[in-house]
């Protein structure tokens, strides 16, 4: 007996935008950190299924390894450094490149 595979459900325009803010990683990383989603207000329905969808909240994603938290480049998409032709990781957990300035060490307890 063979098993039948699910065709993955097509998205709507309305889920393909979201899905797309939610992984435009320059944009989110060009945002202060105390942004932590973009809502859309809609003026009618445009998606085409007839349901009503008025807004959007797209929540800050978290950035993956190999996305740069600071610029948000990649490495089919890097930026460009000074120092080299295009950035490179600062570490192994690949969270910033050399074009972004290192994150600063917080002291680690209470918060004022």
């Amino acid at each position: 007996m063979s098993a039948r595979r699910r065709r993955p459900r097509e998205l709507t325009p309305f889920e393909r935008v979201r899905q797309d803010l939610a992984t435009h990683w320059r944009m989110w990383a060009s945002l202060p950190p105390e942004v932590d989603r973009i809502v859309f207000q809609m003026a009618s329905d445009r998606d085409g299924n007839g349901t009503s969808q008025p807004r959007m909240d797209v929540k800050r994603p978290r950035f993956p390894r190999g996305v740069c938290a600071g610029c948000g480049c990649t490495h089919e998409d890097p930026c460009f450094d000074a120092t080299y032709d295009t950035c490179a990781w600062r570490d192994r957990s690949q969270t910033r490149c050399t074009a972004c300035p290192p994150v600063a060490a917080t002291k680690k307890g209470r918060r004022p």
